[in-house]
């Protein structure tokens, strides 16, 4: 669900070379209604993991167990060029780990993008993700 939702945008948004600040997620219930919520990113991502976390904590927090969900959409906004981003520093996390993971992220997604791009989107996927049927 979520998960092939949120690495289905970020392919989307690194083909089109943008990252984005914000995330919004929409659940609609069987009975039709809806409830929307979302969420400033502390800096703009284009990355799967990043995404999909952010959107799993939103939708818990709109979630109700007794209710039937119809359809979840997880959007991007506020999108920024992926080479013109600024980086908000933080003052107390470990800059150089965190650059690093962050960068080891990028080039794992990229190296996803490329086998992807030669072999159809369905040739790698997230290990969680198989054997379900959806």
């Amino acid at each position: 669900g979520v998960l092939m939702v949120a690495e289905e945008l970020s392919a989307r948004m690194r083909k089109a070379h943008v990252k984005c600040t914000t995330l919004s997620v929409n659940v609609k219930y069987s009975d039709f209604t809806s409830v929307s919520k979302q969420r400033s990113l502390d800096y703009a991502t284009n990355i799967m993991h990043d995404l999909a976390s952010v959107a799993l904590e939103l939708l818990y927090s709109v979630y109700v167990p007794t209710r039937s969900i119809r359809a979840i959409t997880i959007a991007g906004t506020h999108l920024v060029s992926d080479t013109q981003h600024v980086e908000q520093l933080s003052l107390f996390a470990d800059q150089n780990k965190s650059k690093k993971e962050h960068e080891k992220k990028e080039k794992l997604e990229d190296a996803l993008d490329t086998i992807r791009q030669k072999y159809g989107f369905d040739a790698v996927n997230i290990g969680g993700l198989m054997n379900r049927k959806f």
